[in-house]
């Protein structure tokens, strides 16, 4: 059980890396939480209800890992700890493609991975802005929503960018979401 539920951690932290979680792996590791979390519950309704005296130390060890990992997962989950850890592996990568990109040595076509990222789309629109979309982050459920992450040299100029709304990362790095209009 605890070797499936490190996995399971492991799993639901690089579904959470990209920016907006990979929306098929999100769905995929909370129904595997649901289910891990079913399997822990009939081992701890089996374990508390064997006629002995006092559930040992050693079980109630073992019993308590999966809320722990639980509430740790919730909480580097809500604080967008996967997403930072990502950024800060991939962002060597990220800088020096941007870099290559807007001083013309790379084509955005081109490129397919940055980082530990699979690129979607890329972009550059020749006036020190470079970005692109993470390959399996699309929402399509109301509206179709990619997410990404851009570079601007000058600084984001947020006139242009309307209701996608990007938040800063770090430097000249912002995440953000592109939103169109419907699936």
């Amino acid at each position: 059980m605890i070797g499936a539920t490190v996995a399971l951690f492991v799993f639901t932290w690089y579904a959470f890396s990209a920016p907006g979680g990979y929306e098929d792996l999100v769905f995929e590791a909370l129904g595997l939480w649901i289910l891990l979390g079913g399997v822990w519950l009939t081992w701890l309704i089996t374990e508390l209800t064997r006629p002995r005296l006092r559930v040992s130390s050693r079980t109630a060890r073992r019993l308590a890992h999966f809320p722990v990992f639980v509430l740790l997962m919730g909480l580097a989950t809500g604080l967008h700890a996967p997403l930072w850890l990502g950024f800060f592996v991939s962002r060597p990568a990220m800088d020096n493609v941007a870099h290559a990109v807007m001083n013309g040595k790379r084509k955005p076509s081109t490129i397919h991975w940055i980082g530990i990222y699979r690129v979607d789309t890329a972009w550059s629109d020749g006036s020190g802005e470079f970005g692109f979309t993470v390959k399996g982050t699309a929402d399509s459920d109301y509206a179709y929503m990619e997410h990404g992450f851009v570079y601007s040299e000058p600084g984001l100029n947020r006139a242009e960018w309307r209701e996608d709304l990007p938040k800063q990362m770090s430097g000249h790095w912002y995440r953000y979401v592109e939103q169109c209009c419907g699936a």
